[in-house]
Parts: C-alpha cells; structure tokens; sequence
C-alpha cells in the first residue's frame, strides 16, 4: 500500500488484534510471528527494551511499533499490543499486509485517553464474554486511531506535543534551576517564541508555570514532613527563603507556617482509594468526599460523606466540593500520571508511599491532619487485641498453618505476606506454608495449582485484580466451580471442615489498611470461639 506525501495512510489497512500485555514482571520475552507487528509504550517514559538484541530507551508519550519476527525483552510497566495488518486483494478477499516503517509516534496531545483505552482494552481482554469480546475489538481500533493520529515522517512532532512534554518535564525536574532558555533549547524553539507557544497552549509563562509548580510541591512537602520553611523552599527549588515565603503568601493569602496549622484542623479531607478511608476511619475520621462502591462495602460508616467516584474518580465531582486536602496512595512506579498531577493543582496532595507498610500509612496520615495521639492509642489497642488473639491460637491448635486463597473473576490466587497475610502471619503469628513464603502480595494460580498449596486452615476470600471486584454473582459462580473439583476437595483443610469463608465483604479484608486489619481480627475472633 503506497503512501501519499509524507503522511502513511494507516486507515486504509485493516487490523486484527492479537494479544494484549501489560508488564508487571522486571522483564517479559515475546516472540512476534512473521508479519505480526507490537505498539509498545511505557507507562513511566522509563526503562530499556530489547529489540533482536538491539536496547533502546523508551521515551514517554512516545510509542514504539515493532517489526514482525521480533524477539522482544520488554521491561517493567510497560504496555505492549500484538496484531497483524490486513490489506484488501484484487478479489477483495485480506492479505497480511506490511506498514509502512517508522521510528515511532508522538502521542502527546491523546496520551491521557490512550492509557485509559489501554486499560480499558486488558479489562475486556480478561472477559469471556461474546460481547465484552466484541467491545474489545471496537476499543483497539479505537486505540490505534488515537496512536496513528498524528503520525508524520518528516518532522515528528507537532508544537503542541512539544508544549507538553516541556509541561510534563517541568513537572518532574522543577527542582532543578530551570530557565526559559533552557527549556527553549529542549524545545528546539527560539527563546521569544517558545514563551508564545508555552503561554498560548497553559495560559501561563514558562517561569510562571514552573513557580506554581514548586509551591504546589511546597505544600505538599509542609504537610507531608518535619522540615523547615528554609528546608521546604531548597527542597523544591527555591534558593531564597524569603523569596519563597513571598511568593508562598502571594498565592495561598497566608505563609508556610499558619497554612501548616489551619491544614491539619481541616475536617475538608478527601480520600481518593479505600486504603486512605481505612487509614481515616481508624482515627475517628470521616473523609469530606470518597470513592465509595460495592467493593469496599463499608456504606454505614460513610453517609455523611460525598460520593466523588464509584469506579473511579470523578475530576468535575472533586472539584465541585472544593476540598481543602486530597489524600491517596501511590501506585508501585514512582510516576505520577496527568490525572494525578491534576488532582493535585485542585488542593495540596497527600500521596502515601506504595512501598510503606500500613502502620507507616496511619502515622503519616495522623501526623498530616492533627491526630498523631490518636494513631498511637489505635496501634496500642490493636496490637494488645491481636497479640490475645494470637495466644489463643496457638493454646487451641499449636503451630497450624494458614493458607488464604483469592477468588477472582477467571482465576484464583494465593496471597503472600502482605495485605491480609500482614495480620495472618506478623500480626496474629500464624505459620506461613513454606510454598508461599517467597510470595510478597500474592500469585495467581488454577483450581489445578491447589495441590501444590496444603495448609491445616484455609481462609477464603476475593481476588481484586487491576482495580476490578468480581461481581457477588461471579463469586458465587466461581465458588460452584471450585467446591466441585477435586482439587479442592482433596486439599487437608477442606477435608478436615477447616475452611473459613470471608468473601461476602468483598475486598473489605484484603484492602491494606489499619480499619480492615482491626475488623479481620475481630471477625476471626468470633469465628475461632465456633471451632
């Protein structure tokens, strides 16, 4: 297929999806056949991929296309589509096709909308379903007119992809001494009319943009640490303290100090994920505005909070509240996505650290908002409940083992030694099985992996993957399955009577928090008076 000019006519070919992968290992190996091409991107703009033994880096808002008969080392978080290119024949009938060869595409101007197409498209790909099936196949072609977009051989990118990636650069480098000379020169734009542009495309200047920038950082950073104001202002860029504190004041009506005090009286807090409710809950506090839906299915103890997301976060709803503080937990990459950084120019940030254990998620939180007290009363009635608990474990049935098995909506999984298997086996001192005592958070597994999993006691659960809850119907369909196979009845556990199901609060027990780890302790209190 010929093009015209410079511009290649990808619509003119026909497309067949082949797989969908989502990296979530340090390195995946795919082999692509002949004639089968891969749209690679990253979700961080990071990391090394492998091409037929070539490496190059990955940039972000940039997608790779792979040549047919790869070999592919794909690298952590990265988000890789297999399909082949069909042309029309003579007889109308499609023939593989081959594309024309191009280095890569921009994609600045759609990346948001591309991600979450993405997402959207390995959400369907897990489905069975004829329909779900179908909407996959409309959603990639989809995808792949928002990836061909803007594709152009000659000169790359459009002034407005360029505006955003030094957007985005500004936002992870703003500690650096950043000028507008500087960031003309990346732009490869004369230094007067890359200020046009940067003002035309953000409303703002560059040097503008970039002190917002700092402050919003600022503010997190008070709230978030013991530093000084003078620390506070180094830390994000700002050489001169006083110059921060003017500039501080000028934008927020009060400095650093009186700010920090009337923050952590606030009651105008927003919980962004079920973790950072838990963390408020267990201190007597109840967030302004939360996500709030079936999975976490805790709907008492937030009447007088507003919905802002059932799925997910709804931006117009959190902006409409006008929340003075906006909590959440940071994904395992250290990145923050544009809807991240737009949550965060609506009020100052909280993000807790994916990598911290729960008592350092509770602290954290207590010392933002006032409640440092009452974080230290929390953690002593815990540990006094559990460690009673774990006593009277070990008087009625000794060093007995604990397995916890996830149902979720095709497969199972085992959890490892966080989440739930924190209290299990640090909390409550419970023995780990030695299969499991490699697995950090869980392994997924098939009803014919079970043999290999053997434990006096089985607590049965749910297996949220990818921000998805099975449905209650799921559940139950999968349970059906699982308690007629002879996998699972010929476990130990399910033959001795000693399975304790606690799937009917969903995601309730599993979601990494001080609130759920309190009510899994009370819960298998009452349950162990019965055995």
């Amino acid at each position: 297929m010929k093009s015209q000019g410079v511009m290649p006519h990808y619509t003119t070919y026909w497309y067949k999806l082949n797989d969908i992968h989502l990296i979530e290992q340090p390195m995946m190996k795919l082999e692509q056949s002949t004639l089968e091409y891969g749209l690679l991107f990253s979700e961080t703009g990071e990391g090394t991929v492998s091409i037929n033994g070539q490496k190059e880096k990955l940039q972000l808002h940039r997608v790779k296309l792979i040549p047919p008969h790869s070999t592919v080392h794909i690298p952590f978080r990265s988000c890789y589509v297999r399909f082949h290119a069909l042309r029309e024949g003579d007889g109308n009938e499609l023939l593989p096709a081959r594309l024309p060869e191009i280095e890569g595409f921009g994609v600045s101007r759609n990346w948001q909308e591309l991600h979450l197409k993405f997402k959207k498209m390995v959400q369907l790909s897990s489905s069975e379903a004829g329909w779900d099936l179908y909407e996959l196949r409309q959603c990639f072609h989809e995808w792949l007119r928002l990836v061909f977009t803007d594709v152009n051989t000659s000169d790359g990118k459009r002034r407005d992809d360029v505006m955003e990636e030094i957007r985005w650069y500004i936002e992870s480098h703003y500690t650096l001494q950043l000028t507008r000379v500087d960031l003309a020169k990346m732009a490869g734009m004369h230094v007067d009319y890359f200020s046009r542009s940067f003002k035309q495309r953000f409303g703002t200047t560059p040097q503008a943009y970039l002190n917002d920038v700092r402050l919003r950082k600022a503010k997190e950073l008070l709230l978030q640490s013991s530093n000084s104001v003078r620390e506070v202002a180094a830390k994000v860029g700002f050489r001169d303290e006083f110059y921060f504190s003017r500039k501080f004041k000028a934008k927020e009506g009060r400095p650093p100090a009186v700010f920090l005090k009337e923050m952590k009286q606030t009651v105008r807090v927003v919980s962004l994920n079920h973790l950072v409710t838990g963390n408020l809950l267990a201190l007597g506090v109840k967030p302004y505005g939360a996500i709030k839906n079936h999975a976490f299915p805790i709907s008492t103890e937030l009447t007088t909070t507003i919905t802002i997301g059932k799925d997910g976060l709804n931006l117009d709803k959190l902006m409409e509240i006008e929340p003075e503080m906006i909590l959440l937990r940071h994904p395992a990459k250290d990145t923050h996505s544009k809807k991240e950084q737009l949550v965060s120019q609506i009020a100052p940030t909280v993000s807790l650290s994916f990598y911290d254990d729960w008592r350092t998620h509770l602290t954290t939180i207590a010392n933002v908002i006032g409640q440092e007290e009452k974080a230290a009363r929390w953690l002593e009635r815990y540990d006094e409940t559990a460690f009673s608990l774990q006593k009277k474990v070990k008087q009625r049935m000794g060093h007995a083992s604990f397995l916890v098995i996830g149902i979720g909506e095709k497969r199972l999984c085992i959890y490892g030694k966080r989440n739930i298997g924190s209290v299990l086996y640090d909390d409550l001192g419970m023995d780990i099985p030695g299969e499991i005592s490699n697995v950090r958070h869980l392994q997924e597994i098939e009803c014919k992996d079970l043999s290999s999993f053997q434990a006096d006691y089985i607590l049965l659960t749910v297996y949220r993957k990818n921000d998805r809850t099975p449905s209650p119907s799921m559940i139950q369909k999968q349970l059906r399955m699982l308690f007629r196979s002879e996998q699972w009845q010929a476990l130990h556990a399910v033959r001795k009577g000693r399975v304790v199901p606690i799937y009917g609060e969903q995601h309730l027990y599993t979601s990494y928090n001080p609130y759920s780890h309190m009510r899994l302790v009370n819960l298998l209190r009452e349950q162990w008076q019965l055995l």
